[in-house]
């Protein structure tokens, strides 16, 4: 056994601590405790937690659960505080290892960045990739991110060696002695995946995945899953997203203790996607051939650097993007801009690239990534106002704002572009049916505008805010109810702008003070806070003003 970790489970799930023929719960939380001064353990799935006890103390004091984290305030932890979460190994841009919270549907999946990591204490992590893990960290404090996801927070901690690994591969009869909720892992060959059409509770139906895997010892075990269509999350090869399961491969995936309709207990993995030990000959050969093109399409684009072909050399730049680079072909082409000259350089999006670029790309038959800055700048500034042709549906066209962003685009470019985009898409939401159909596109990309205007510094940036707000005032575009029953008196495609102006007015003042100067009349601001102030539904704007003439009494 690893001198840095003390596993509470084995490689087959024989030691799993609550697992003790003709024990009770409380004898075995009192072994528990004699030998590893863990007090209660639990890492269960919902259920109220399942049918085992939680993790609360051990020798070194109090702990923390992760799973509590929406009954404490801001849902984030302190500094200092030590936390159990049950965590999957995932390697970030830098090819650091990051410990990921295991949420089912990845809107509090919250990132824990291990400090001090020792060599044998990442090998470990290694070998248990893919496989949801029982860690004690201690919070040294959030980490600064670029953008926030959701309510998904970033920390710096220190990880405890007490790992807690769940049972691998129990046989029937040990699954029996497991808990309802209790964690489990399955590894094996796929044998087979099926998906099947089923009853639900409430009378309607539904397709389920069966992932039947083989065990070195030629054991299967069938695992159920609420997704239809099962894909990977990570495995071996880099690259896996949207990749299908293939017979024969070696996987191994997260699943839980639940009951049939019987009562008998099965494995089920809920939503949880599985990560590949070993991929197939073919998806093994077709991830070499891709490595060859990968390389090929570099030694074209370099040379045509190195013969200063510059447009040829961006439209190779951002054609090799769209493959499934590897960490390291992404590195080499993100050091790759640094040898075109300025002006020349192609944009980009991110070291690994994100979904901004490759949305843009099918929704208007462009390469994105093929822009100088310039291009760039006059694109973005097409998508914002709506005049650049589609080949696809839809796309969120704010991208473009968050790739000028990425590629620091200046303040005065930026606000030139949104400036355009709020003028031309007001004047064509007051053309359009009141329809959400018909008006959707045109007030998402105007309020979208207005947000991202608030982050400028320019006076000149809130001016323009306050003049959508003006306009707002001018025509009586806010909600005139008194009540829930009554009637709005305004357009449903106006409803919200009135809201969005002020809510950046203030973002806009308070991130940046040096725009008030763009403020010069506050008397207008007190009229529309009295105006609005009768009407129960616009206490939000008046809050918002009150904010801003607030500014000038500090």
């Amino acid at each position: 056994m690893s001198k840095v970790l003390s596993v509470l489970g084995g490689e087959q799930g024989t030691g799993y601590k609550l697992d003790i023929p003709g024990s009770s719960v409380d004898e075995v939380i009192n072994s528990v405790a004699e030998r590893t001064g863990v007090s209660i353990i639990n890492l269960g799935r919902s259920y109220d937690f399942g049918e085992e006890p939680r993790l609360m103390a051990d020798a070194k004091g109090p702990l923390s659960d992760w799973r509590d984290r929406f009954d404490r305030p801001g849902h984030v932890f302190n500094p200092g505080e030590r936390v159990i979460v049950p965590a999957f190994i995932e390697s970030d841009e830098d090819a650091n290892q990051v410990l990921v919270a295991d949420d089912q549907d990845g809107r509090m999946a919250d990132r824990f960045y291990p400090l001090n990591l020792s060599g044998e204490t990442k090998r470990v992590l290694e070998r248990y990739k893919g496989v949801p893990l029982g860690c004690v960290l201690k919070v040294e404090g959030l980490k600064q991110t670029k953008f926030q996801i959701s309510d998904i927070h970033e920390y710096h901690a220190d990880l405890e060696p007490e790992i807690i690994v769940p049972p691998i591969n129990p046989t029937d009869e040990q699954l029996q002695h497991l808990p309802r909720g209790a964690r489990v892992i399955s590894e094996g060959k796929v044998f087979s995946l099926e998906v099947k059409e089923m009853d639900t509770e409430f009378g309607t139906k539904t397709k389920y995945s069966f992932l039947t895997l083989e065990g070195e010892d030629g054991r299967k075990a069938t695992i159920g899953n609420w997704a239809d269509n099962l894909e990977y999350r990570g495995g071996v090869l880099e690259n896996l997203d949207g990749k299908q399961l293939e017979p024969g491969e070696q996987v191994r995936i997260a699943s839980y203790v639940g009951l049939d309709k019987k009562g008998s207990k099965v494995l089920h993995s809920h939503y949880s996607r599985p990560f590949l030990l070993q991929p197939s000959p073919i998806k093994l050969e077709s991830y070499k051939r891709l490595r060859g093109e990968v390389e090929g399409m570099t030694v074209s684009m370099i040379n045509s650097l190195d013969n200063h072909r510059w447009q040829e050399a961006r439209h190779l730049f951002a054609e090799t993007r769209t493959r499934e680079l590897t960490i390291r072909e992404s590195e080499t082409l993100a050091a790759s801009v640094a040898q075109f000259p300025d002006g020349e350089q192609p944009i980009f999006d991110g070291k690994r690239r994100l979904f901004w670029a490759e949305s843009l790309d099918n929704t208007f038959g462009v390469k994105t990534e093929a822009f100088t800055k310039k291009e760039l700048v006059e694109f973005a500034r097409k998508v914002g106002t709506g005049k650049q042709e589609q080949v696809w549906p839809h796309c969120d066209g704010s991208y473009a704002y968050l790739l000028m962003h990425q590629n620091k685009i200046g303040p005065q470019e930026t606000l030139s572009v949104l400036g355009d985009a709020v003028e031309e898409r007001l004047s064509r939401l007051e053309k359009v049916d009141d329809s959400h159909e018909a008006s959707f596109g045109e007030h998402y990309m105007l309020e979208q505008s207005l947000g991202y205007m608030a982050s400028i510094p320019l006076p000149e940036a809130t001016k323009k805010i306050l003049e959508v707000a003006r306009y707002c005032m001018r025509n009586k575009l806010y909600d005139k109810r008194q009540d829930r029953q009554g009637e709005f008196n305004c357009p449903h495609k106006f409803l919200h702008l009135m809201w969005s102006a002020t809510n950046d007015l203030v973002r806009s003042v308070r991130e940046h003070p040096e725009n008030l100067t763009a403020i010069k009349d506050l008397n207008e601001l007190f009229a529309w806070q009295e105006e609005l102030s009768q009407y129960p539904f616009c206490d939000t704007i008046v809050q918002d003003l009150r904010k801003v003439t607030d500014q000038f009494r500090l």
